[in-house]
């Protein structure tokens, strides 16, 4: 989720739609997924 956010510009609406989810859990998901990769930097 977050290398197609981040890296090939879909929306957090557009990967929601895709997986199923609603866009709130995405941004969380995508949120704690940075949160984790700046505290392994």
């Amino acid at each position: 989720m977050q290398e197609a956010y981040g890296e090939h510009g879909y929306t957090m609406q557009e990967i929601a739609d895709y997986a199923g989810l609603h866009h709130s859990t995405v941004s969380r998901l995508i949120k704690k997924g940075e949160k984790n990769a700046q505290n392994k930097s």
